[in-house]
């Protein structure tokens, strides 16, 4: 090692191996000094070379390992220090950090080795074989992962936020496990690595939940705050921590956890984890019992045997469109975790619009004389922030897209009145349900005032929002926004923070903006939704799964300085400074989520992308002002079309589920219902997502790229953000889009056209069971009819056995004394003695007899066929408690009762018993009853026309009228097609109206002859003008008596 690869020698070479003090050790060379990796070093890790220098030549080597560990936990340092292209002399800091890794990683390369070499499970030997190939990446690898220019580490300083594997290898191999990283990996073992559990996975989300516990309980000490996850498809706001989500990283890095990615049915993708052998031998070998005992503390359920029925699961529970996560055991134990309880702070916000976006109309309105308020103002926050990282003189905006064009803007501009003399007002987002009532009741609280800035009819609004809700005791909010909506769907919330809690403009903590930011969005949410149409909202709905309220938005942070805990904080750090996988990067994710680039846009400028926001601080922002919110505009569409895809995708599962129903609809009576409905809800998803893609094209083919900036620092972070291609990649994929979706209406009209198939294959089954039925019913007719003929022969015969048997008990000669009844022989004897007599006296009777049998038969059957059958199909609401008590009175001696998921029926049947009432024999009444939702379906009245007097308008009064009195139905109103019609109304009004109008006109006539005329023709003229009148207003009563007259003729008939 006396010399570097670039062929130039240091006089004074490091003796790795001597034995000097730091007292007796000469200066080291000016060579060492300029050294590129010293230099590097310094620059970006604050790293003396002098003093490294000294360490190296005193043998302190652990030290210097210390130290570049330090550096390695950026993820820069090891790979670039090893290999590539900054290598030092023999004596360089560079060849010393070469040294020393290469024989850390020969004994990491040899630990793998010796752990692994007996394992078999395939999940094991790929974390080993991911290990190797990280610890011996090549200097071929690592050449190729150089960053290149717009993006990674550049020569004008930019730094980007992805790393390399190697980088990320090095990184892993020097991570120290610290007491938070045991007890993680000890929680993940408890429920994954534990005896019978060996193949299960614990999801990410539940295992943040535990965290979260946790660290309520004070078993982990990291910091948590408010962050969207999806969950059940929705999206929730909980507490989560960035440090443990760092931590679990760092476990799967180092291979003592391991992964694995699964998509949900709603199209979201999930990951499960599971310590690893590496893992399990990592707790038997550093795993303390203080540690364990912390752990098992909260994992089980309170005062327990900490038996494995006593450990706690999660499950996510949904109640009045509000989520929250349950923690229980097997055991019985149960309670609700405060993990969705978003936490308030105190803070002063003023709205805030860009100056690009404004044309004319008054300035934004400040709030900052109410800054004040915030002294001794509290916050519901209950853990202890680390503060790292604080912004000054913050602006914050949040973007999105929302399916909008001219005619939705038109409408917008006329529901806040922007052309009215008093703009504006007080909205809220309740409901008017009785907009004909003369008042409406309503609280104060979690009203929106709004007023407008300035406004275009058919292009934008400016408006200013301020929203008033309650808050927690102590807890002050004074909470005004800018909203900015455009034709093109972009719309913008934005404000100037002007305090949160103890910080005043400057120093505002991130762990306060982060619920500062989830407080913004929810409210901007409620007034949006308000302010649009029920149209825009259904498609909010559709593309969010019905979650619009809890819908993500990208967020602008700007601010003039970045501030953090270090020797000078005060003083902005390069980009790469903020991106370094511990606690600086941790916060800067509570506000940006996943950040994955950071740039140095000039000496002043920070730029940091995250997945769900961007920070960018720096003086003089306003000159960026153009692309910037050409970025948020494509940034917030690209997370639009993120949840778009998503609801593409369920619609696509949805058609795939119909599918699999048609195949086997044998198996459920009700799936041919079933398959109609998915199959209209389908059609009418995709005619909206068609309409929201139209939406989406227009926007981009109204975007214009920002022209380049004068500026040469402006013009650099165009360049960076790249908004051309960035666009170019958008429509891209909205064009995609159109096919998937076309695609999906294809395939709806397929299984249309199948489950036509379907439902044409059940009616001909069903044809041909009633061709068979008809049939054998045709066939019992034919035999009922010979069985009443038949029938009719056998009572004529009866009737003459009868007959015979009546003129035998006549005169009793049957008896077997009939010799000795002397009046029967004295009297009979000569019928007896004639020829033919007794025959044709029996004949008589036998004739007698069948024809008053025939008469009886005929009688009773004319009294049956006198029935009256009246069935209404009512469909009128009922009060049900009147309902009850109505029918507790009749006492109903049968009910009959259907119900399926959507309705419960009942049959009442009874015989009425008031013969006064009825005019007769009381009829028999059934009715149906929707008793789920209070319906009088149908009615069912029976009544001899025989033995009653009461006729089909009787029976209007009588039943009806008792309906009244009970109060069943409205007193008041008829029931419409029953008891009135709207046509004969309609017509007798007009012919009430004629006959007025024609009277009038008689009236001026008289009042003319009189004046015209004297003496009796006047009088003559004047009687034929009262027959007019009178003939007028016949016409209306004969027309009335010939329609009832019709109908009384219909009731006879």
């Amino acid at each position: 090692m006396a010399s570097s690869e670039g062929g130039a020698h240091h006089p004074h070479p490091v003796d790795l191996v001597g034995a000097r003090t730091e007292e007796d050790m000469e200066p080291p060379p000016s060579e060492f000094m300029d050294d590129a990796a010293a230099a590097q070093a310094k620059r970006k890790f604050s790293v003396n070379p002098l003093k490294l220098y000294r360490e190296v030549k005193s043998r302190r080597g652990a030290e210097l390992w210390e130290k570049l560990k330090k550096a390695s936990k950026t993820g820069f340092a090891m790979g670039e220090f090893q290999f590539g292209k900054m290598r030092g002399g023999a004596g360089s800091f560079g060849s010393a950090a070469l040294i020393l890794a290469n024989l850390k990683r020969r004994e990491r390369l040899g630990i793998v080795d010796e752990e692994t070499k007996d394992e078999d499970d395939p999940i094991e030997q790929s974390i080993a074989r991911r290990l190797r190939q990280r610890l011996t990446w090549s200097e071929t690898q690592r050449s190729a992962n150089e960053p290149a220019e717009g993006g990674g580490a550049t020569s004008s300083g930019a730094s980007s936020g992805a790393r390399s594997p190697g980088q990320v290898a090095l990184r892993v191999e020097e991570t120290e496990l610290t007491s938070d990283h045991m007890r993680l990996l000890y929680l993940i073992h408890c429920y994954t690595g534990v005896e019978g559990q060996e193949d299960a996975w614990i999801r990410r989300l539940p295992l943040l939940v535990l965290v979260y516990e946790g660290i309520v309980d004070g078993v982990f000490s990291y910091d948590y705050a408010p962050a969207r996850e999806v969950v059940d498809g929705s999206g929730t706001f909980v507490n989560i921590s960035q440090e443990g989500k760092d931590q679990l990283d760092d476990l799967r890095d180092a291979g003592y956890i391991s992964g694995l990615k699964l998509s949900s049915k709603k199209y979201t993708s999930t990951i499960s984890l599971r310590i690893s052998m590496r893992g399990k031998r990592k707790l038997e070998k550093c795993m303390t019992s203080e540690d364990r005992e912390a752990v098992e503390s909260f994992i089980y359920a309170p005062k327990s045997m900490r038996t494995p029925e006593d450990k706690l699961t999660v499950r996510f529970e949904q109640d009045d469109d509000e989520g929250y996560f349950v923690l229980f055991s097997e055991s019985g134990y149960e309670r609700d975790s405060s993990i969705t309880e978003i936490e308030s702070v105190s803070y002063v916000s003023s709205p805030f619009l860009p100056e690009s976006l404004r044309n004319w109309g008054r300035n934004c309105s400040s709030n900052s004389m109410f800054v004040h308020e915030l002294k001794g103002a509290a916050s519901t926050v209950k853990d202890d922030l680390d503060e790292n990282i604080t912004l000054d003189n913050v602006r914050m905006l949040l973007g999105e897209f929302i399916p909008m064009g001219s005619n939705q803007l038109v409408s917008l501009n006329e529901k806040v009145g922007s052309s009215e003399r008093v703009q504006g007002g007080f909205f809220t987002n309740e409901m008017d349900h009785a907009p004909d009532r003369i008042t409406y009741r309503g609280v104060a609280d979690g009203l929106s005032e709004v007023e407008v800035l300035d406004y275009d009819e058919a292009t934008y609004i400016n408006i200013e929002a301020e929203v008033h809700f309650e808050e927690s005791a102590g807890v002050v909010q004074r909470e005004s926004f800018g909203i900015h909506a455009n034709y093109e769907g972009f719309c913008i919330y934005a404000c100037r923070v002007d305090g949160v809690m103890h910080a005043v403009t400057e120093q505002v903590s991130l762990d306060n903006l982060s619920r500062v930011l989830v407080d913004i969005s929810g409210d901007s949410s409620n007034i949006v939704d308000n302010l649009v149409s029920s149209h825009q909202r259904s498609l909010l709905d559709l593309v969010y799964l019905g979650d619009a309220q809890n819908r993500e938005k990208y967020a602008l942070l700007m601010a003039s300085n970045v501030n953090d805990a270090g020797d000078d904080p005060r003083r902005q750090k390069k980009a790469e400074f903020y991106l370094d996988k511990g606690q600086n990067e941790n916060e800067i994710k509570q506000v940006l989520g996943d950040t994955y680039a950071a740039h140095d846009v000039d000496g002043e400028t920070v730029l940091i992308i995250g997945r769900n926001g961007t920070l960018i601080s720096g003086p003089y922002l306003d000159r960026f002002e153009a692309t910037l919110l050409g970025f948020l505009k494509l940034m917030s569409m690209n997370m639009f079309m993120r949840s778009l895809f998503q609801r593409i995708g369920v619609l696509t599962d949805g058609l795939r589920q119909i599918r699999e129903m048609i195949d086997v609809y044998e198996e459920h009576p009700e799936s041919i219902g079933i398959i109609r409905n998915m199959l209209s809800d389908c059609s009418a998803d995709i005619i909206l997502l068609n309409e929201i893609q139209s939406y989406m094209a227009e926007a981009l083919e109204y975007f214009d790229v920002p022209d380049p900036p004068a500026d040469p620092t402006a013009r650099k972070l165009a360049n960076m953000v790249n908004l051309g291609n960035s666009a170019l990649r958008l429509q891209q994929r909205v064009n995609d889009m159109k096919k998937n979706i076309d695609g999906a209406s294809g395939e709806v009209n397929a299984l249309r056209d199948m489950a036509d198939n379907v439902s044409k294959n059940r009616i001909y089954s069903v044809y041909d069971s009633v061709k068979t039925n008809t049939k054998s019913l045709e066939d019992v007719f034919r035999a009922n009819e010979r069985q009443s003929a038949s029938l009719e022969i056998m009572q004529v015969v009866l009737a003459g056995s009868l007959a015979f048997e009546i003129f035998d008990r006549a005169h009793c000669l049957y008896l077997g004394v009939a010799a000795e009844v002397d009046w029967a022989n004295d009297n009979l004897a000569a019928m007896y003695k004639t020829p033919m007599v007794l025959f044709i006296i029996n004949m008589g009777m036998w004739g007698v007899v069948g024809g008053f049998v025939k008469w009886l038969l005929a009688y009773y059957g004319d009294i049956a066929s006198g029935v009256l059958s009246v069935r209404y199909k009512l469909n009128v609401k009922v009060n049900r408690r009147n309902l009850l008590y109505f029918l507790a009175d009749k006492e109903v001696p049968m009910e009959d009762i259907s119900g399926d998921k959507g309705t419960m029926l009942k049959k009442h049947a009874w015989s009425e018993s008031d013969n006064i009432r009825w005019c007769g024999e009381p009829p028999k009444i059934e009715v149906l009853v929707d008793h789920r939702f209070n319906f009088l379906l149908e009615a069912y009245i029976v009544i001899s026309t025989k033995k009653s007097k009461v006729r089909e308008k009787d029976i209007l009064d009588i039943f009806f009228g008792e309906l009244r009195e009970y109060g069943v139905i409205t007193k008041d109103a008829k029931i419409k097609g029953i008891e009135y019609f709207p046509e004969q109304e309609e017509e007798e009004r007009l012919a009430a109206e004629e006959a007025a109008l024609e009277a009038a006109k008689s009236v001026n006539l008289q009042q003319l002859l009189d004046a015209e005329f004297s003496g009796p023709s006047a009088d003559d003229m004047a009687r034929s003008l009262e027959q007019m009148k009178r003939d007028a207003n016949m016409s209306m009563t004969v027309d009335r008596a010939l329609w009832l007259g019709a109908e009384e003729e219909e009731e006879e008939q």
